[in-house]
């Protein structure tokens, strides 16, 4: 059913506007050798290999035109020696740079008539590429989504968790802060220093620095 869905609105996709997808730089960026299934792999070894013979039938059909001169000017070269003087050699080599440029015109048909029909190839080849990439772009956005639905509540969860652990931190600080103020003003810093010293320490009990500070206190009072 999925893949009846998928084939009508591919049918009724606008493809005329698709890059080239081997040379796009974007669909080389999402799709890296790793990521691509065995079909997206065939046609883009597809597409490619047409790109190649347009570029190797191009480069020969130039070659084969600067043979087709070479010959023709050695024609019109030889032609006063072979008939204005009638050698024959000349002659011989005519007939035989002739039959060269019938068989240049021939291959230079033939690739000529490949160069013609390889766009629409190529065009043919890149759509199906598209089009198979679009299948395996749209199962990536799915598993995407749901581990987009995963992971929301919980990185919800550890915003709040967090937002509670900042206001319980800066409440614990600023009683922290109270107290010892309070302290210090009663019995004073190096008292209070020496009471979170042992404290540290686990030396004497609550109840000794109790009275050692009320005692502390007292007689500062009646200093």
């Amino acid at each position: 059913m999925l893949n009846r869905k998928r084939k009508k609105i591919m049918g009724k996709l606008h493809t005329n506007k698709i890059p080239l997808l081997v040379l796009d730089e974007t669909w080389c960026t999402l799709f890296p050798h790793r990521e691509k299934n065995e079909i997206v792999l065939r046609h883009e070894n597809r597409l490619k290999q047409l790109l190649q013979f347009q570029r190797d039938y191009s480069d020969k059909l130039q070659l084969l035109s600067n043979q087709k001169k070479e010959l023709l000017n050695k024609i019109l070269t030889l032609t006063s020696e072979a008939f204005g003087n009638n050698n024959i050699g000349a002659k011989s080599q005519m007939e035989q740079a002739q039959a060269d440029v019938l068989r240049i015109n021939a291959e230079m048909d033939e690739l000529q008539g490949r160069i013609r029909e390889l766009p629409e190839e190529i065009d043919s080849e890149n759509i199906r590429l598209f089009k198979e990439s679009m299948y395996v772009c749209y199962d990536a956005m799915m598993e995407s989504e749901r581990e987009v639905n995963r992971l929301t509540p919980l990185i919800d969860s550890l915003h709040r968790q967090l937002a509670e652990g900042v206001e319980q931190k800066s409440f614990h600080e600023d009683n922290y802060e109270k107290m010892r103020t309070f302290l210090v003003g009663f019995v004073g810093q190096t008292a209070v220093d020496e009471l979170a010293q042992a404290h540290k320490e686990g030396g004497r009990g609550i109840r000794y620095w109790y009275r050692y500070f009320r005692d502390r206190a007292h007689a500062k009072g009646r200093g």
